[in-house]
């Protein structure tokens, strides 16, 4: 299986589990998507580029912001999350979502009002030769408005079931890695990227929420049996030891979920920038 810090690609594109957990991915994920949809100030008849826009959870209330008069373009590297991406889209004509990757893509110049991220820009393997190209398409004085994740010691929630794992390393890369979930954790190498491509009034706002795993531990345990650190540990395992995974996080979870569904701490910068 490649590993997301190495190659960006071919983990996105061997991304099915993202897919079959999308909807309660989109529900983990909806007081961050709320907040960076309200930061975009996107308005009616706006032009926006959605960058990284996967399986659409975050094009969806876009294009609803800038109306049918406006347009959305989503560009994503995996083909699978597309996939799904476009039947979830495929009655919003203002929507186009477009297999690429952002460094690379030809963007229209000058086209976009707005160009938003929902932890869409932390994989780019030359980060701000991705953001300069990105920049290319945006209109003088375009908004940039991204969530990006804060450190993982602020994120409870993504490394919660390896509790239920003393014994082993958590799979989630660092952000010293490379390309990963917290590459843009320091807000100075958010400020140092998009200068360095050219971005001005680069500001990184800190919000910090609640994720709530779901409603019954079946629903968390198969969730994040396709996303996150346990279903790494679970492709890495030898089938016969799966079982035995599965129902130590079970136990697990079944003691969190005691008194009701755990609410774990979420932590991301919106980030703001100009064009």
């Amino acid at each position: 299986m490649a590993k997301m810090n190495e190659d960006p690609a071919a983990y996105w594109n061997d991304a099915r589990g993202w897919v079959r957990a999308q909807d309660s991915v989109d529900q983990w994920l909806s007081p961050i998507t709320a907040q960076l949809i309200e930061a975009t100030a996107a308005a009616a008849g706006e032009r926006a580029v959605d960058v990284g826009c996967g399986c659409g959870g975050s094009t969806l209330p876009l294009a609803e912001r800038v109306g049918p008069q406006g347009r959305v373009l989503g560009v994503d590297i995996s083909a699978v999350m597309l996939d799904h991406g476009r039947t979830r889209t495929k009655d919003v004509e203002q929507v186009e979502l477009v297999l690429a990757d952002a460094t690379e893509h030809p963007f229209e110049p000058g086209w976009a009002d707005l160009v938003i991220s929902r932890f869409g820009v932390m994989f780019f393997l030359d980060p701000v030769r991705a953001f300069s190209n990105i920049r290319a398409g945006m209109r003088p004085g375009g908004r940039l408005c991204m969530a990006v994740w804060q450190g993982i010691e602020r994120n409870e929630w993504i490394n919660f079931i390896m509790q239920a794992f003393p014994e082993l390393e958590s799979p989630v890369p660092d952000a010293d890695a490379g390309p990963g979930p917290f590459s843009f954790s320091d807000p100075a190498r958010v400020v140092e990227v998009l200068g360095g491509a050219g971005f001005s009034a680069i500001e990184p706002v800190p919000f910090t929420t609640s994720i709530n795993l779901g409603d019954s531990v079946d629903l968390a345990l198969e969730t994040m049996s396709e996303v996150g650190p346990l279903s790494r540990v679970l492709a890495e395992a030898e089938e016969d030891q799966r079982p035995q995974l599965l129902a130590r996080a079970r136990a697990f979870l079944q003691e969190q979920y005691r008194t009701g569904p755990p609410l774990l701490e979420a932590a991301v910068w919106i980030v703001h920038a100009r064009a």
